[in-house]
């Protein structure tokens, strides 16, 4: 059995997360995050109570500043639309890209997650996950306490 002597904070950092918003029918789209410095990307999402009738995708997005300059979706990695009718509630999903699957000729090297709800509002908490650094270990400033 191999032994793995790297620590979890070592080589995966949040990038951005949102604890417990509510979302309203319509499209919202998180801040844009550089992932130049990571071989992999992944969107942890939790989705929480839906009301009657709520519908919602999740798709990542791409841009080439963190300002979401030329903003465009990255293809083939929409999660199919969770509907509160079918019992697609408390769901847990992982969306994960690796960097190279971005624009990366285009010079796109920014990620947000976006989310169209529709017909009612939904409870989401969500992470971006910079996976596999390009120059580990990445900083670990974001934990207010490490135990291992």
């Amino acid at each position: 059995m191999p032994q793995y002597t790297e620590q979890f904070t070592e080589v995966h950092q949040a990038l951005f997360y949102e604890i417990y918003q509510i979302y309203s029918p319509g499209t919202f789209i998180s801040p844009y995050v550089a992932v130049n410095t990571f071989h992999r990307v992944g969107f942890q999402i939790f989705v929480g109570n839906m009301g009657p009738g709520a519908e919602v995708t999740f798709q990542p997005m791409q841009a080439t500043t963190t300002a979401g300059a030329g903003a465009k979706v990255v293809a083939g990695k929409a999660t199919t639309e969770l509907d509160q009718a079918a019992g697609d509630r408390l769901d847990h999903i992982w969306i994960e890209l690796q960097t190279e699957e971005l624009d990366v000729d285009g010079g796109f090297d920014c990620v947000a997650l976006r989310a169209i709800v529709q017909d009612n509002p939904i409870e989401v908490t969500f992470y971006i996950w910079g996976v596999c650094p390009r120059y580990p270990p990445v900083p670990t400033t974001f934990w207010t306490e490490i135990v291992q």
